[in-house]
Order: C-alpha cells, then sequence, then structure tokens
C-alpha cells in the first residue's frame, strides 16, 4: 500500500466529527508513510459561509500534513432540491477531480453521501484501485421516514445502493457495533467489516485532571454542533427547571438551531445559560477543566438508536461525568464505562433530577473512570494501525 485517495464531504478547518475523523486518517497515513491525495469541497460547515480566502475562486490545491488537499467549490442552500444538486455536485466534482490525479492504490470514500460513494467506486473501477467505503452513519434511517417512522421510496434505493456499494467493497468501515451489525444482518460479509470509533489521537490524549467542586456555580457544558438531531430545546428546559439551583449551563458550538435557542433563554428570561461560538477541540480544555459534568442528547427516535455521538468519547477523554440523555450504543458504552448517568432522552424532568442529585451528592471519581475506559479502547493511533494492517491482509 503506497497511496491512497481520500473522498470526503468534511475537513478541517472544518469542526465536527466527520471532520477530525477525516483528518486522523490522514495523519495515520502520514505516520506511515504513504502518499494522500485528499478530495474535497471548500470549508462552509456549519456556517454555510466561505473563509474569505476560498471566495472568487472554484478550485484550490493545497498541502496539509504532508497530503495534498484538493478542493472545489461547492453549492450551497437550505432548501432541499438545492441540498439534493449540492450533494450531485459534490460527488461528480470529487470523481471528476480525482480522474484528472494521479493513480492510486486505494481510494477511500468516506459517506453519508451516496453520491461520494458511487464517486469512489467509479472511481476505483476506472483507476484499477481497491476501494474503501466508509459508512459513518445510516443517515436513510432518520433522513428518508414517513411520519410513522418508516422507510420512505428514497430511504429504500438509498439504503439498497449503499448496501450494493458495501458488498463490493474491499472493506466496509463502520464508525460502531449497530452499525456493523446492521450490515452483517444484510449480508456483509463480517471479515470485511472494521469498526473505527471516532476516538482520540495520542498526540491530543492530556494527562487526566481531578475535579472538585466549583465554588460558584455547578457547571454543565455541552459541546458540539447545535443542531435537530441534538435537540438542545430539552438542555434550555432543564435550565428553566433547575433555574433556583446554582447551576450554570454552557452550550460551545453552531449550527442550525442556535438561533432559536438563543431567543428561546431570551423569552424564558434565563440568566442560567450561556453561550459561547464553535472553537477548535484543541481549544476546548479550559472549558472542560471547569466543568462538573458533560452533557449529550440525541432525540428520542428510533432512527437515532443507530447513532453513536462522537462527543461522548470526548467527554470520556476529558475525564468528566457524562450526563447522557439517549440510547444505543452511546447508552452502552457509558454504563459499561460507569462514567455517568444515562436517561431518557427529550425528558428535561428526568435530566434535572440527576443534575440536582449530582450537584447534592458529587462523583467526580466516574470521570476517571471514563478517561481510563477511552484510553483503553479509543485510541485511533491503534485503530488507524489495525484499519491499515486489515487492508494489507
Amino acid at each position: 500500500m503506497k497511496s491512497v485517495t481520500l473522498l470526503t464531504q468534511m475537513f478541517p478547518p472544518e469542526t465536527g466529527a466527520a471532520s477530525y475523523r477525516a483528518f486522523r486518517l490522514v495523519d495515520c497515513l502520514r505516520k506511515n508513510k504513504i502518499d494522500t491525495t485528499v478530495i474535497t469541497w471548500f470549508p462552509h460547515y456549519p456556517s454555510r459561509t466561505l473563509p474569505e480566502r476560498y471566495k472568487g475562486k472554484f478550485f484550490v490545491e493545497e498541502s496539509e500534513i504532508s497530503a495534498k488537499i484538493m478542493r472545489f467549490k461547492p453549492i450551497i442552500g437550505k432548501k432541499m432540491f438545492k441540498r439534493m444538486i449540492s450533494e450531485l455536485w459534490l460527488g461528480f466534482f470529487s470523481f471528476l477531480t480525482g480522474l484528472f490525479s494521479k493513480k492510486t492504490d486505494y481510494v477511500y470514500a468516506s459517506t453519508p453521501s451516496v453520491m461520494l460513494g458511487y464517486a469512489g467506486w467509479f472511481l476505483a473501477k476506472l483507476k484499477g484501485s481497491y476501494f474503501i467505503l466508509e459508512i459513518r452513519d445510516l443517515i436513510w434511517n432518520y433522513a428518508f421516514v414517513n411520519k410513522v417512522g418508516e422507510l420512505n421510496i428514497v430511504g429504500k434505493i438509498v439504503q439498497k445502493s449503499m448496501l450494493k456499494l458495501a458488498s463490493t467493497s474491499k472493506i466496509v468501515v463502520v464508525s460502531n457495533e449497530i452499525q456493523k451489525s446492521f450490515l452483517l444482518e444484510n449480508g456483509i460479509a463480517e471479515d470485511s467489516v472494521f469498526i473505527l470509533y471516532n476516538g482520540f489521537m495520542e498526540s491530543e490524549l492530556k494527562p487526566y485532571t481531578p475535579k472538585s467542586a466549583n465554588e460558584y456555580a455547578f457547571i454543565v457544558l455541552y459541546t458540539g454542533l447545535v443542531g435537530i438531531p441534538q435537540g438542545l430545546d430539552v438542555l434550555i428546559e432543564t435550565a428553566k427547571l433547575t433555574k433556583d439551583y446554582n447551576i450554570i449551563y454552557k452550550i460551545v458550538g453552531d449550527g442550525l438551531e442556535k438561533e432559536y435557542l438563543t431567543q428561546l433563554v431570551k423569552r424564558l428570561q434565563l440568566t442560567n445559560v450561556e453561550f459561547y461560538p464553535s472553537v477548535p477541540k484543541s481549544k476546548l480544555s479550559g472549558f472542560y477543566l471547569e466543568a462538573d459534568c458533560l452533557f449529550a442528547h440525541l432525540r428520542g427516535n428510533n432512527m437515532y438508536d443507530s447513532a453513536l455521538p462522537s462527543k461522548i468519547m470526548d467527554y470520556m477523554v476529558a475525564g468528566r461525568p457524562i450526563v447522557y440523555a439517549g440510547r444505543g450504543e452511546g447508552k452502552m458504552i457509558i454504563e459499561k464505562a460507569d462514567c455517568g448517568f444515562v436517561v431518557e432522552p427529550d425528558s428535561p424532568e428526568a435530566i434535572a433530577k440527576v443534575l440536582i442529585n449530582f450537584l447534592k451528592e458529587p462523583n467526580y471519581e466516574m470521570g476517571l473512570k471514563g478517561y481510563t475506559f477511552a484510553v483503553e479502547n479509543f485510541n485511533s493511533d491503534r485503530l488507524f494501525m489495525k484499519l491499515l494492517q486489515m487492508v494489507k491482509s
């Protein structure tokens, strides 16, 4: 294995799990002296605006961490039709860019964009390369459903297409056990499926810092995307229920729901909720150090049960107790590591009860348990090395 071409929808300077995951993959390939080309579009997520240096340009070639980054102009829009055109554009220009780049041993396509999957498959065929498909999210389970939660015709087509791509891939990379089980149930060979958790690089790991109670307030911290699946209006309702307690809620991140949440806080006249803009992971340590517990939430819809919020691993490495309102593998991991509290999603009352009890009887040892579990199980350097060994074999 001498060269890899990575097709990805997101890449730094964009923030978020998909971007960090792609960066870590490229960094691992660099460390193993594997020539890497990244094909992606100009960064614009989640703000939907282009950085100044990309405005007025159509194609830019860059170099980062010893990799060639080939970027092209995206189509940006909120409406469904424009988003569909954007998906087609992403797949077509990723394929076209790869077609006119040098020959590569492996084409690695990172979904959930179905069009990137097809772009990677066609590119691998024409280049005579091996094809690796990464399915980070079973997106059709919640993006294409009818009112009763069943797959609509588009969802069925997308699911069938992804399974067809998976069956033709040398290796299928997923991000959790539930996704792997789904593939196995649908006929994908077990020895071709690899779980690559959204973990941490050894260079990112900081020593565990013990925690003691803050003198001025009990701080509940949320970091990451502020979108619809995260359902942070539930956290705002929790803040309303606990406004008579000395609890401060800090939300660090950006997304489509942030403006709505900001207005909701104003409407409810809450003084115990603070908003901060999105910052790189490297700048989050200060927030983590002062936090008493870290919060994560996924809407209580069965369609989200296959998702594993990457922030859970980030929180565990931060060494602070976790309050998770959700189901699926996130729930299982927290319970297995004994590193926090799990409650049903969409329940401000249940979240408030846990926080009030923790405020009265704090147990910061759970943070150490989470840190230890993450170090043992979610080291991305080790996981990437296992993936490389699987590829070579």
